[in-house]
C-alpha cells in the first residue's frame, strides 16, 4: 500500500529524498548516534518504507558520501577531456566549471566525509583505501589528461588534485558548520585563475 500522506514520488525521487534527510541527521548526531527511524521522520516517511530502499543505516550512510562522489568523477573525467581541444575563453570557462563541480560536492558532503574518515580509525582506513583513493586516483589521470597540450610549468597532476579537494574541502566545511552561504562560481573563478598564474611557464628575463 502507499505511504500515507506521503507523496508520489519515483524509486530514484525516494532515495534521493532520504539520502537529503539522512545527511542532515548524521551531521546532527554522528555516525553513531543517528538512528533510521529519526532519518525517516525527518524524510516524513516510515521506518519500513526506508528499508525498501537502504538494507541498512551504513548503507546509507555510503550512498549519502559516494553517490556525490561517483557523479562528481564521472564529470571531471567528461570535463577534462574536453580541455586539450579548447583554448582561450573556452577553456577558462570549463575550467571554471569543474571547480564549480569540485565546490558543489565538497559542500555537500564534507561534513559527512569527515565522520566516514575519523569516526573510527580502522574502518575510516578501509574506507578510503577502498572507496576515496581510486577516485581521487581516477581524477588524477584525468587531471594529467587535462594538462596535455597546454604548454604550462612542470606540475605534478596529483598534488594539483590535492590542492583542489583540500581547498574545496575546507572550504565545505566552513560553510557547514558556519551557516555561510558560498558564491560558487565567484570562489570557483578565483581559484582557477590563481592556479593558472601557478602553473604559467615561466619566461626566461632577457638581459639588459
Amino acid at each position: 500500500m502507499p505511504e500515507p500522506d506521503a507523496p508520489r514520488l519515483t524509486s530514484e525521487q525516494r532515495r534521493a529524498q532520504l539520502i537529503s534527510a539522512a545527511r542532515d541527521v548524521f551531521i546532527r548526531h554522528g555516525l553513531s548516534g543517528a538512528r533510521t527511524r529519526t532519518i525517516a521522520e525527518y524524510a516524513g516517511v516510515s521506518e519500513a518504507l526506508l528499508y525498501q530502499h537502504f538494507p541498512s543505516k551504513e548503507a546509507l550512510f555510503e550512498a549519502a558520501i559516494l553517490g556525490p562522489l561517483e557523479e562528481l568523477t564521472a564529470t571531471l573525467a567528461e570535463q577534462c577531456a574536453q580541455l586539450p581541444s579548447l583554448a582561450g575563453p573556452q577553456r577558462r570557462s570549463t575550467s571554471v566549471d569543474i571547480h564549480a563541480a569540485v565546490l558543489r560536492s565538497m559542500t555537500e558532503i564534507a561534513p559527512l566525509l569527515g565522520l566516514a574518515l575519523f569516526s573510527k580509525r580502522a574502518s575510516g582506513k578501509i574506507f578510503y583505501t577502498e572507496q576515496i583513493h581510486p577516485m581521487l586516483e581516477r581524477t588524477v589521470e584525468s587531471v594529467t589528461k587535462a594538462l596535455a597540450g597546454w604548454e604550462h610549468a612542470t606540475v605534478n597532476p596529483s598534488t594539483l588534485v590535492s590542492m583542489i579537494f583540500g581547498t574545496y574541502y575546507w572550504v565545505g566545511m566552513q560553510a557547514t558548520f558556519t551557516d555561510t552561504e558560498i558564491d560558487v562560481n565567484a570562489l570557483a573563478s578565483e581559484v582557477t585563475d590563481i592556479l593558472v598564474r601557478a602553473v604559467k611557464p615561466q619566461r626566461p628575463v632577457s638581459a639588459g
